[in-house]
């Protein structure tokens, strides 16, 4: 037996998505807390010229007499793809060529089993 879902089933939830878009303040307590530390995260980042990672943007928010969790703070940059400067070997990436010619072996290693375990 197959459930039928109706289009009036849907209208209570389109209701209050769209009553939470006109009235913010409705919504719940942590997304009115994200959407706050968003704001101030966005903004020490930009002042920092988009070079702080979420460390450096959690201290500044402690300096500034923020109480927020570290965690919150990586979440919400991750979340909205804020990301500080990658700084020393950077990332780690394979480019190898197969069409070069590799190094001899010039030690002759053998590495074939002279018997089984």
């Amino acid at each position: 037996m197959s459930a039928v879902v109706s289009v009036d089933a849907d209208k209570p939830i389109y209701q209050r998505a769209k009553e939470l878009g006109e009235t913010p303040e409705k919504r719940s307590l942590r997304s009115q807390h994200d959407d706050f530390y968003l704001n101030e995260s966005k903004r020490i980042w930009q002042d920092s010229k988009c070079r702080y990672g979420a460390c450096k943007v959690w201290q500044q928010m402690k300096a500034d007499e923020l109480k927020v969790a570290r965690c919150t703070v990586e979440r919400l940059m991750k979340q909205y793809g804020l990301q500080g400067v990658w700084r020393g070997k950077g990332k780690i990436t394979t480019n190898s060529r197969d069409d070069q010619k590799r190094a001899d072996d010039l030690v002759n290693r053998n590495f074939s089993a002279y018997r089984l375990n």
